[in-house]
């Protein structure tokens, strides 16, 4: 709801992922953005996003900033693996999979892919003897479907790095 000006929040945070920070970004079309990077200057703190276990704090114009680290929640899967996921950035999953498992193949759909049974069919054609694995919010999307007790999914949570100077700071400005 940061571009939505109409509401009145009583935080705002910025989130932008590290590896893409938004200050060096550009207006859409040619970026991400939806509005000029000055709006930054609007948000209490700014998060930056899908931080590596070894980043360099980041800086922009004396806001207050946090890192969040993204945390999977792993299966035990024996054999090869066959990824698939709808996401707006499905290389961070697919790159998770390589290092985690012996990943044979990996299919890429758009955010928000509302999965058909001929998908799911489709998916279990292409892994072969490898085990179906996706995201959790993808497994929620499937689960109705024949053939999903055979995909294994991983659970993604999001940490704030420094958390316990992140929910003081929080509280104080909450209230």
């Amino acid at each position: 709801a940061f571009q939505h000006r109409a509401i009145k929040p009583s935080l705002q945070l910025l989130l932008s992922v590290y590896s893409k920070p938004f200050y060096s970004d550009l207006l859409l079309p040619a970026g991400r953005l939806r509005e000029q990077r000055n709006g930054a200057q609007r948000a209490d703190a700014i998060i930056f996003t899908k931080c590596t276990d070894h980043y360099t704090p980041l800086s922009w114009k004396n806001k207050t900033i946090f890192y969040s680290k993204i945390v999977y929640q792993n299966p035990t899967v024996d054999k090869p693996v066959y990824g698939f996921s709808g996401l707006a950035d499905n290389s961070t999953f697919k790159n998770h999979l390589a290092v985690k498992y012996d990943l044979a193949g990996f299919k890429a759909y758009p955010d928000h892919f509302s999965f058909k049974q001929k998908d799911l069919d489709d998916l279990i054609t292409l892994a072969g003897s490898a085990t179906l694995v996706c995201t959790e919010k993808d497994w929620i999307k499937i689960k109705h479907l024949k053939g999903q007790e055979s995909v294994k999914h991983i659970t993604i949570f999001h940490t704030i790095e420094g958390a316990s100077d992140f929910i003081p700071w929080l509280k104080k400005h909450l209230n």
